[in-house]
């Protein structure tokens, strides 16, 4: 009972504590005012900050789980929760509530995911509440836009109970999030209705009026019982006084319980004699409609000692197919305190109850052969709590209300085997008793024990099981509610299925007490019962093979079921464990059957069965790496799951193939022509890294968890990085710039051989510069290479006169090239990676104009056309292809942008190209001589005018252009950087 205590505690500290909560953002105005600031006075729920509630923000599904399972009060600080699910960490907050909410069928497992971290949906938080408060309904669902089948039950229970209210559009919106004021509005309408469905009624008035036709009469001195005739069903009473003497035919007869009848008497007289003070009256049983006006009952009853010590009166009943009955003990006591009085006053007869009575005790049993375990064999032992409240209210036996309600709590053991297949019931009753509850009012209590199996397997299963179930009838209608909550630790290899559980049948009933009829008129019956089960079947298929060697034991699971999971071991078990409950309440039947009659009330009712999924288990003999004759039975870390790869390209999102795959320790592999990879891998993280030709390397860490994964692999294509050697080069966020030009940093490297340096560029954090002698015609050049800072040099060509130029240079592809003048001879690259010079191919009429990885880009000249004929030759195959054709062409104005596309100078104009088409991103007024460099949207370019060369800035994100410096030429090469 520790939620209805819990409850009611907490109803009462909110009446006595004065509001407490006020928050800022929850004004008078606000529709959820109250509710918030009561639930917030009563510890229920917090603030997001002391002064603000934040009533319009979503809850989250972990916030959501600990605020319903703690208004509840399923959820106990003290025990140590385990995770539930796989994203649901041990250090994790809301961790105990999540195992809180599963344990007491608030959330079921439907996957292995929680996801704790998004927001609860109105949907999901109608289906966490019902579940919650174990209520059921076959009420349509009032709203058309909730479609899911699972949330339609819930939202329609909901409803009829008053539970929760959908929007003014007569729509309930499922996939909405729910707010903290929705949220605490829920949270309220539960625990008043849960407080009500368990609540006690102990100021009950426990009365039933009579009709005016019963006689009350005491027996003592005065009506004295002289003589009972069981054959004639007859009483005699001597020295009788008014009342006896002036019974008649059709009366009831009312004693309350004394000396010769000890459990009292109600009959209907149907003859009377009379002999100077002695009165013989012959008895008949009465229908429950002649003598009774109305009944109101309330009490708390157990069952009293004497029925259960030990060997006195437990038996077993229904095991067929065990072949043996075993032996039982159990040890029962009854703990009462306080008392019964009573009275019958003006045909009303009244007593009250004070005090509690809690029926506790052990059961131990065991079939006979149990310690041989030889066929079907069984053992329980089970720890027993029992409360009982039954309510009954109505006027000329028509039933007003009907509220019946039990409780359970035990500790069971229960261990059931089987040596081949079977199945079996093994019920533990106890056979009824009665405790008075006031004269012929009595309460008969049957309490029993039952653990169904199916299938061959060996299971042992302990549980803590407890259950609050009942049902309630009011104006006609029935509420039912069943709150059961299973605590189950099983270990198990079988085909099969096991439920274990408590039972409890109370029936409240009026007894005419006689020993010559019978006299018992039954008034309300119930029975609930509440356990935990498993299902689950065996797996096993494994092959033997014998060599030099010795024995060698191969496991053969390699094909994976529906969910895509492989058993990568010798023996799968695996299941569910679950947790059931079911109750039944109504009036006896005798008394149904007149109500429903006369008024057409059936006052029966029957829950369905509540079943939930606590925890999959799954166990496993050997992984298939594992060689030898013994087998170990381990929780299962054999389950590899499906995991699928599929290979994109980062920009087109078309499939890529032929690429390599290495997941962390294991083989290589290649995906399919399609871009994909399916395997199976145990959940953990794993290192995952892909490799392809043209395709940049790939290096992540992807994650396996309980359930079909999918990991997408987005390749980006190589970029190929391509310089141009020229008067200025951007590097590491600096400018620079061969001569002293104004808002760019002054270049002033001395070269390592020659004169003076004529071209720079920075590639991989390397520098490279060309220099050359004094000389506009025939001169001496080189080019080097080095770190920024000058040291690491290295010389990369050297073009003494006569055998071409190095004075302008371009590096891709790890390939630096020069002599690239039009007036140079064969060209020539340098591979940074080899440290080889070679020979492109090209001829001495031949031009190279551009080079990208391993394609170079050159032009021939017609003298017949007067225009330039573009090719590229592939430097891996030799390939040679035409491309275009063009007017005039400079190597130094041409320049490769960021992101791969080609600057070039054609008259005023600056084009740029991308691959697919080109655009005019600058007219100048004059004609451009040479563009130097790329920053970013800034281009640098130079020009003539006059005797004047000028250096100025574009930027292609404004427009704008900035005339840097000038001054009067001087000699031969670029207008503004001559040499």
């Amino acid at each position: 009972m520790k939620r209805l205590i819990s409850v009611v505690m907490a109803v009462l500290l909110v009446s006595i504590n004065a509001s407490a909560a006020s928050f800022l953002d929850v004004p008078e105005s606000h529709w959820a005012h109250a509710i918030i600031n009561e639930l917030a006075d009563s510890g229920v729920i917090n603030g997001v900050t002391n002064e603000t509630y934040e009533p319009e923000s979503p809850l989250t599904r972990a916030q959501f789980v600990k605020l319903i399972v703690c208004a509840l009060e399923d959820y106990d600080s003290s025990v140590a929760y385990a995770p539930a699910f796989s994203d649901t960490t041990a250090d994790a907050w809301y961790t105990p509530y999540v195992a809180c909410g599963v344990q007491s069928g608030v959330i079921t497992r439907d996957t292995d995911l929680f996801r704790p971290d998004d927001p609860i949906t109105r949907g999901e938080a109608a289906i966490w509440m019902i579940n919650g408060m174990g209520v059921s309904s076959d009420a349509t669902c009032p709203f058309s836009d909730v479609t899911d089948a699972k949330q339609k039950v819930a939202v329609g229970t909901a409803a009829e109970y008053g539970l929760i209210n959908g929007y003014e559009d007569g729509t309930f919106k499922p996939d909405n999030t729910l707010t903290r004021a929705e949220a605490a509005a829920l949270i309220s309408r539960m625990m008043q209705k849960t407080k009500s469905f368990h609540a006690i009624r102990e100021d009950s008035a426990n009365e039933i009026v009579f009709k005016d036709n019963v006689k009350y009469v005491e027996s003592g001195e005065k009506n004295a019982i002289s003589n009972i005739d069981s054959t004639k069903k007859t009483v005699t009473l001597s020295n009788a006084d008014a009342v006896v003497k002036a019974l008649r035919k059709g009366d009831i007869l009312y004693i309350p319980a004394c000396n010769n009848l000890p459990e009292g008497l109600i009959a209907k007289i149907t003859n009377v004699k009379k002999s100077g003070n002695n009165v013989t009256v012959t008895c008949a049983q009465p229908e429950l409609d002649e003598f009774v006006e109305s009944i109101d009952i309330s009490t708390v009853v157990t069952a009293s000692p004497e029925h259960f010590k030990a060997g006195n009166g437990l038996v077993t009943a229904g095991a067929p197919n065990l072949g043996n009955t075993g032996k039982v003990e159990s040890d029962f006591d009854t703990v009462i305190n306080g008392g019964v009085t009573g009275d019958f006053k003006g045909g009303k007869l009244r007593w009250k109850a004070t005090g509690t009575a809690i029926e506790t005790g052990t059961i131990h049993y065991e079939t006979e052969n149990y310690a041989t375990k030889d066929g079907a064999y069984a053992s329980l032992d089970m720890e027993l709590k029992v409360l009982v409240d039954v309510y009954l209210a109505g006027k000329n036996l028509k039933a007003e209300q009907v509220l019946a309600h039990a409780s359970a709590v035990t500790d069971t053991t229960a261990v059931f085997g089987y040596s081949k297949s079977a199945s079996a019931e093994q019920v533990f009753k106890l056979p009824e008793c009665e405790i008075p509850v006031a004269g012929p009012v009595k309460v008969g209590l049957t309490l029993y024990a039952v653990m169904r199996a199916e299938g061959e397997f060996t299971v042992e299963a302990i549980a803590d099981i407890r259950t609050d179930a009942g049902m309630r009838y009011y104006n006609g209608e029935f509420e039912t509610w069943n709150d059961p909550l299973v605590t189950p630790t099983v270990k198990a290899d079988a085909d099969g299925s096991l439920e274990i559980g408590p039972g409890v049948e109370a029936a409240v009933k009026i007894d005419c007490g006689s020993d010559f009829f019978l006299g018992d008129i039954g008034l309300v019956e119930l029975g609930a019962e509440v356990g935990t089960g498993i299902n689950g079947q065996v797996d096993v298929e494994q092959s033997v093979s014998v060599g030099l060697d010795g024995v060698e034991y191969t496991g053969n699971q390699m094909k994976p079921d529906e969910n895509g999971v492989i058993h990568d071991c010798y023996a799968c078990f695996f299941g569910d464990i679950y947790l059931y409950s079911q109750f039944s309440a109504g009036l006896a039947d005798e008394l149904n059957e007149w109500v429903k009659e006369d008024f057409d009330i059936d006052a029966t009712v029957k829950s369905p069965k509540y079943t939930a999924v606590v925890n999959p288990w799954h166990f496993s003999v050997g992984g298939t790496e594992w060689k030898g004759p013994e087998f170990e039975l381990n929780a299962c870390d054999h389950k590899l799951y499906q995991t699928d790869f599929t290979v994109i390209n980062s920009k087109t999102k078309e499939s890529v193939s032929g690429v390599t795959l290495y997941i962390s320790d294991k083989p290589e592999v290649t995906v399919d022509g399609s871009g994909k990879y399916r395997t199976h891998l145990k959940p953990d993280a794993y290192v995952l890294k892909a490799t392809a030709d043209g395709y940049q390397d790939y290096q992540g860490i992807f994650y396996v968890l309980r359930d079909k994964n999918v990991v997408e692999i987005a390749m980006e294509e190589e970029t190929v990085d391509t310089v141009y050697s020229s008067n200025i080069a951007y590097y590491n966020g600096v400018t620079n710039v061969l001569g002293k030009v104004p808002g760019l940093t002054n270049f002033s490297f001395k070269p390592a051989k020659y004169d003076y340096v004529c071209g720079i560029a920075f590639y991989k954090n390397r520098l490279y510069y060309s220099c050359k002698e004094a000389g506009t015609s025939d001169y001496y050049s080189a080019i080097y290479s080095c770190n920024p800072d000058g040291s690491d040099l290295r010389l990369i060509a050297d073009t003494p006169w006569g055998s071409g130029f190095s004075t302008h240079f371009m590096i891709t592809g790890d390939k630096v090239y020069y002599s690239s003048s039009h007036q140079s001879k064969t060209l020539k690259y340098y591979d940074i990676q080899t440290g080889q010079t070679c020979d492109t191919g090209l001829t001495n009429n031949d031009y190279m104009i551009y080079a990208n990885g391993d394609y170079i880009y050159y032009a021939t000249y017609s003298r017949a056309s007067k225009n330039y004929r573009i090719y590229q030759k592939s430097m891996k195959t030799g390939e040679v292809k035409q491309i275009t054709s063009c007017k005039s062409i400079y190597d130094y104005n041409i320049l490769p942008g960021e992101n791969g596309e080609v600057y070039y100078v054609t008259g005023k104009k600056v084009v740029r190209y991308n691959g697919d088409n080109s655009e005019v991103i600058l007219n100048s007024d004059t004609s451009i001589s040479n563009i130097h460099a790329i920053t970013g949207d800034l281009l640098y370019y130079s020009y003539y005018s006059g005797n004047y060369g000028y250096l100025s800035r574009y930027n292609m994100a404004t427009g704008t252009v900035e005339l840097l410096d000038y001054h009067r030429t001087a000699g031969g090469g670029d207008p503004y950087f001559n040499w």
